[in-house]
């Protein structure tokens, strides 16, 4: 039973998200390349973020977010004091190279602008520090405004330790602890009701 559970997992893992391996490097980094790609490809092979629903990770033993002290795509300062201002922050760990992640970005983008004063959203794309440019022009094309962090060693040894593919999705309290399962894969309909859904439950559980 259990390696069938397992294997469920494994499947979901495959069609909604990717490893976080860069691709050879004949593949265009810029993230509206992926998104064109994937868009015009659609009709010949598998939706890699087909599934109906996101996959939950076995992660949950990790119990907190990492201290760190970083800078955005947009050279701004941000630290996890960000953490402290909101009862909820989603953190969006993404590629510019994975077509799920990219494929959900405009949604959260509107999640975003739609979260009440005490939620918040911000995301860390693993390869920003080679992909600056591309994910500021991609970010303004698609109208979302949430932060993008570049990682810090802190933030990339975290990542290196814990992830293993995107996107995925970490919530966090005012403290920077984890507050419910870490969540792998994308949505494949409706990722802002998803995402929301999510926020829901975690605030069920901070109460």
């Amino acid at each position: 039973m259990k390696k069938i559970i397992a294997t469920l997992i494994l499947s979901a893992l495959m069609l909604t998200a990717c490893s976080t391996d860069k691709p050879n490097s004949d593949t265009s980094s810029d993230p509206a390349s992926v998104s064109s790609s994937s868009e015009e490809s659609s009709s010949s092979e598998p939706d890699t973020a087909s599934s109906s629903e996101s996959s939950v990770s076995e992660t949950s033993e990790i119990k907190e977010f990492p201290k760190f002290t970083s800078k955005t795509v947009n050279d701004e300062d941000i630290s996890n004091d960000v953490f402290a201002k909101y009862d909820l922050t989603m953190i969006n760990i993404w590629a510019t190279w994975c077509g799920p992640c990219v494929g959900e970005m405009p949604e959260l983008g509107e999640m975003h602008k739609n979260l009440p004063e005490n939620l918040n959203l911000v995301t860390i794309a693993i390869d920003a520090a080679d992909s600056k440019e591309d994910i500021i022009k991609f970010m303004q094309e698609k109208k979302a405004e949430m932060p993008v962090i570049v990682p810090d060693e802190t933030i990339t040894k975290f990542l290196k330790e814990n992830v293993n593919a995107v996107p995925t999705t970490i919530f966090v309290d005012k403290d920077g602890k984890i507050v419910g399962d870490i969540i792998t894969g994308a949505p494949s309909e409706d990722v802002e009701k998803s995402y929301r859904a999510e926020f829901d439950k975690r605030l069920e559980m901070i109460k």
